[in-house]
């Protein structure tokens, strides 16, 4: 009975044109670290980056700490990590995000949850290292602002 569950589930995957798998599951520090990440954790950030955790672990589709760093404006984390080598050319590996850099985030963040000032910081930051668009080439920050 089970076979005959996970042979349906991977036709109808493949049928719906679902055919990449997910990123393998986070190890504890992998976690830690996107937790810390997420709430803007400087000295949590620290802290697992000593404890040995991967700077460019992939989340859910892909996701890297420091898209998520990027996404939620946390300019200190997204500069902690970048200093200690994580990949500012790092790409989304499904769906609708699927190719999409840390710079693409960030100019697709929203600019109510980030201030403008922060987003062109970051922006400078992640450019200075080499950060190229995956998706959203040619755009800047002026093609995407804040509705009037």
């Amino acid at each position: 009975m089970k076979l005959l569950l996970s042979s349906s589930l991977v036709f109808f995957f493949a049928a719906s044109g679902f055919t990449q798998i997910a990123s393998k599951p986070l190890n504890r520090k992998d976690r830690a670290l996107f937790k810390a990440v997420q709430i803007g954790n400087t000295s949590g950030v620290r802290k697992q980056i000593r404890a040995g955790a991967n700077l460019n672990a992939k989340g859910y589709a892909g996701m890297t700490p420091l898209h998520e760093a990027v996404s939620r404006g946390h300019r200190q984390v997204v500069e902690l990590l970048i200093i200690n080598k994580a990949a500012v050319n790092a790409k989304f590996q499904l769906g609708s995000y699927k190719g999409q850099t840390p710079l693409d985030r960030l100019m697709l963040a929203e600019t109510k949850k980030i201030a403008k000032v922060d987003k062109k910081i970051i922006a400078t930051l992640l450019r200075k290292n080499g950060a190229k668009h995956g998706t959203l080439h040619g755009l800047s920050l002026i093609h995407i602002s804040e509705p009037t």
